[in-house]
């Protein structure tokens, strides 16, 4: 079971833009053209999509990514990912986008009280842009974490981060 603490109950989508205009549904987050999903297979999996960007982090002028999947699959194992969507940006600033929400307060304690473990804290871009391998290490390794590329342009199929766990 996911108990979220607030502000995240109330930045959590429940239905088409609903609590905000990124929420496609329950499962999927929409942001100028690019998207991410996570859906549960079966009734034993939880998933719980908050939005970052506008709901749980509301100032304009601060560096934030856009929404965080928390995925509980049927052993009880509690995965996040942080989801940065953009379109033709190049990196760092997508990366910088992720990091900035991965240091604040409030992420270190949802995660700490979900008890996700580290190597089950996964963060991910996804956008057209794709980066070399020299430079995706060397952003990788300035941040301190590595960050899943998932190469999508627009009226391409969603991609589903369930692709990218690890166990």
């Amino acid at each position: 079971m996911i108990n979220l603490p607030a502000p995240f109950t109330s930045c959590t989508c429940s239905r088409n833009h609903v609590p905000h205009e990124s929420c496609q549904d329950k499962y999927t987050l929409l942001e100028k053209g690019q998207v991410a999903q996570l859906k549960p297979k079966n009734h034993r999996e939880i998933v719980k999509l908050i939005v970052i960007d506008g709901c749980v982090i509301k100032a304009k002028n601060s560096s934030k990514c856009d929404g965080l999947f928390i995925y509980e699959n049927d052993k009880g194992q509690v995965f996040s990912f942080l989801v940065e969507l953009k379109n033709s940006e190049k990196w760092p600033k997508p990366v910088h986008q992720l990091e900035a929400v991965r240091n604040t307060s409030i992420y270190k304690s949802l995660i700490s009280s979900l008890s996700i473990k580290k190597r089950h804290e996964i963060f991910v871009v996804v956008g057209s842009y794709i980066p070399t391998a020299l430079e995706k290490r060397a952003i990788e390794n300035s941040v301190g974490f590595r960050v899943k590329h998932i190469p999508r342009t627009r009226n391409t199929p969603y991609p589903d981060l369930k692709e990218y766990l690890v166990s």
